[in-house]
């Protein structure tokens, strides 16, 4: 009976002592749990406050250049609510661009270009060849029509062309009089062309060049309704331009343009000046 006693009483301290081992296991791996839930929460909690900062930086730098944009789509409060990306636009940041940004050509490659204009010569005169007299000739103002065909880079453009002008002689100034001097004259030119072209806005771009060439002349003019003159050479001549071009599509544009023309002189007829203004309109390859 005396040893049932003993062996139970050490039966009873061995189940104790487990049991208090095993609480202060659950205690110092809940405490351990909690210590590390603390941690993650703080690791969080940073995160946050670091993209809110993040977001309010972005929200700082769109307001400064496109102020109009987040008023339309704000940025939300990332600590207030949960974050929603605003709808983005992609032709309208880039027309907001395109409206200050000058860039290069909008197409790469070759082109065709017809344009057809009108056409005003000054500093016109028949002049004697023997004696070095000369005598101011008057012209109504022409028709010119042409063509060039060339190649687009990134920002400079080359180009071959023709055109062909034709104006009306109406009188001569001889000593202080002004008699009738009737007739037509003919210009056929083809000239070879270099120059830059520039994009702005969305569907503009200018274009610049400058070009020489020659062209073949001819006069045919009656002095007085009774003395016929002729006179038709090749010369050489340079010529600027420039255009301002709407683009519709991409691969086609209008253009309006202005042409100056230095054609260079013939036996009886000075060199002139030649001020054209153009409508045009070009496929780009």
């Amino acid at each position: 009976m005396k040893h049932n006693i003993i062996f139970f009483v050490i039966i009873l301290c061995l189940y104790h002592w487990k049991t208090f081992g095993q609480s202060q296991e659950n205690e110092l791996y809940n405490s351990k749990s909690y210590d590390h839930r603390s941690l993650e929460t703080e690791s969080f909690s940073k995160d946050r406050r670091e993209l809110q900062h993040k977001i309010d930086s972005l929200n700082n730098r769109i307001n400064r250049k496109y102020p109009s944009y987040n008023s339309r789509y704000p940025i939300n409060n990332y600590m207030e609510s949960p974050l929603v990306a605003p709808p983005f636009n992609e032709k309208e940041i880039v027309s907001r661009k395109a409206d200050v940004k000058i860039s290069t050509s909008r197409v790469r490659g070759t082109y065709f270009l017809p344009f057809a204009g009108l056409s005003k010569s000054s500093n016109l005169s028949w002049k004697v060849p023997k004696t070095g007299a000369k005598y101011n000739v008057k012209q109504s103002n022409g028709f010119v029509v042409g063509a060039e065909c060339g190649y687009q880079w990134d920002l400079f453009f080359t180009s071959i062309g023709f055109k062909y002008n034709q104006s009306t002689l109406k009188s001569i100034e001889l000593g202080g009089t002004t008699m009738s001097f009737e007739g037509k004259e003919y210009l056929f030119g083809l000239f070879l062309s270099e120059g830059i072209t520039l994009s702005f806005r969305e569907k503009w771009s200018f274009s610049a060049s400058i070009g020489l060439g020659f062209v073949f002349q001819d006069y045919s003019a009656l002095l007085a309704r009774t003395f016929d003159h002729n006179d038709f050479d090749f010369t050489s001549t340079y010529n600027f331009s420039t255009s301002i071009n709407f683009y519709p599509t991409e691969n086609f544009n209008i253009g309006l343009g202005y042409k100056f023309i230095r054609v260079g002189d013939l036996e009886y007829y000075t060199a002139r000046n030649m001020n054209i203004i153009t409508l045009s309109c070009s496929l780009e390859i």
